[in-house]
């Protein structure tokens, strides 16, 4: 059971928020064949499984893309925790002040405090 209390507090600091990019549908559907050929019995690809840096190497964002990103987020006052290339996932920081006004111009949420299973977290 949650309980949505309202807006976070604005001196909350929002320090993990994760923010995951989407893929291209021609990527997309590159991985999806991928998959389907390493499960396939008669597939020459037939668990032949690929290393993390495979995964990255073939279906990850660019790094100029993983740059354009971070410079765009840590012009609008995201701090980069972490960048995982590989699953396409941006942690970030921010104040949540400055976060309501981010998430509702440009995500089109708004952070607020919940109650779930007897314990306070922000959601959005």
């Amino acid at each position: 059971m949650a309980k949505d209390l309202g807006p976070v507090s604005s001196d909350l600091k929002l320090e993990h928020i994760y923010l995951l990019l989407n893929r291209p549908s021609e990527t997309q559907h590159a991985i999806e064949d991928l998959i389907n050929q390493l499960h396939d019995l008669n597939s020459p690809r037939y668990h032949q499984w690929l290393t993390a840096s495979q995964i990255v190497d073939r279906f990850a964002p660019a790094e100029e893309d993983i740059q354009t990103v971070n410079e765009w987020l840590e012009s609008h006052g995201f701090t980069i925790n972490v960048v995982y290339r590989a699953s396409r996932c941006f942690n970030v920081q921010r104040p949540s002040a400055v976060c309501t006004t981010c998430s509702v111009n440009l995500f089109r949420t708004v952070t607020t405090s919940v109650i779930v299973y007897g314990v306070l977290v922000p959601s959005s």
